[in-house]
């Protein structure tokens, strides 16, 4: 992954403060962008390995893959992330993201957002000359009269209620485990019940199929493997195959009570071995033992013979 600053650093980052308040953006994008602007040039990096990073430091507090998979999705949305196919040697082709401190292609902050005209940029593009550059030295503000505000106080207002993604849509986000986009719900849904079906299939009791599929989901979310819970439930069935089916927990609440992590006996299939019956011998085998068969019937004979 490249790293680019509009300004030379060494063993600190300086991030625009036009950067860092840009509220089009949720909190978590700009954490996970100034991460990534800490890392060194060259730096590999993906939602996906941001995740894995963190549920390894945090378990289960940690946002799940979708939340990581989002913010990077505004980063790139909004200009700081690009993508680009490169030749990287052996006439081999990669993608290869590059991160920036300031907004590329021309994007800009919202006049919302800001308190400038719509379309012009609160952040100079990368490779201003530093004397012509907008952006303050670090520690500095950006001047009352960049912003709108008055001096000495946040340039984002306590009132002021960002674009997608930021404070009541993550708290609604936090509450519900859900998206406050009906659309981006039912896409989300989909997504996360595509190996419901095989859950369905082979957990013992079905019952309450809206409910399982809301606990479901919530697991998903919480970044449990699908295939560990499709496992989990098939050894679960073969745990309480013959028992008593009033004892069986219904499929939602063995799901919400993680059940999935429990330990169930391996399969023994020592009787089913034993059931199965013997292998027919090769037709060599068939040969010589005919043969074996046919010499100790002529010996018997002969003996018989000579005994009379």
């Amino acid at each position: 992954m490249r790293i680019r600053h509009s300004r030379l650093t060494r063993d600190f980052l300086q991030v625009p403060n036009a950067t860092v308040r840009d509220s089009r953006m949720s909190h978590m994008a700009r954490g996970i962008l100034v991460e990534l602007l800490s890392r060194p040039d060259e730096w590999k990096a993906t939602a996906d390995d941001m995740w894995q990073a963190s549920v390894a430091k945090h378990g289960k507090a940690s946002p799940g893959r979708r939340q990581f998979r989002a913010a990077f999705a505004e980063l790139k949305e909004h200009g700081y992330l690009t993508a680009s196919r490169e030749l990287i040697g052996s006439g081999q082709h990669a993608t290869v993201l590059t991160v920036a401190d300031v907004p590329q292609g021309g994007t800009s902050v919202r006049a919302g957002d800001s308190g400038k005209t719509a379309g012009r940029s609160g952040v100079p593009h990368a490779g201003t000359p530093e004397g012509s550059s907008g952006v303050p030295d670090a520690g500095t503000s950006v001047p009352p009269a960049e912003t709108a505000l008055s001096a000495g106080h946040s340039d984002v207002p306590l009132s002021d209620v960002p674009h997608a993604g930021t404070s009541k849509e993550e708290d609604e986000k936090k509450k519900t485990g859900k998206n406050t986009s009906s659309a981006s719900n039912a896409e989300e849904d989909a997504s996360d019940l595509a190996a419901f079906g095989a859950f369905w299939i082979v957990y013992p009791k079905k019952i309450h199929m809206a409910k399982a599929k809301t606990e479901w989901i919530a697991a998903i979310r919480r970044g449990i493997d699908p295939a560990l819970m499709v496992d989990a439930a098939q050894a679960y069935a073969r745990e309480v195959a013959g028992k008593d089916p009033q004892y069986t927990s219904y499929p939602a609440n063995w799901l919400a009570n993680e059940r999935y992590h429990d330990e169930y006996p391996s399969p023994d299939f020592r009787p089913a071995l034993r059931a199965l019956p013997a292998p027919a011998p090769s037709p060599a085998v068939a040969r010589r033992n005919a043969s074996r068969e046919y010499l100790d019937e002529l010996s018997a004979q002969l003996r018989a013979g000579g005994s009379q």
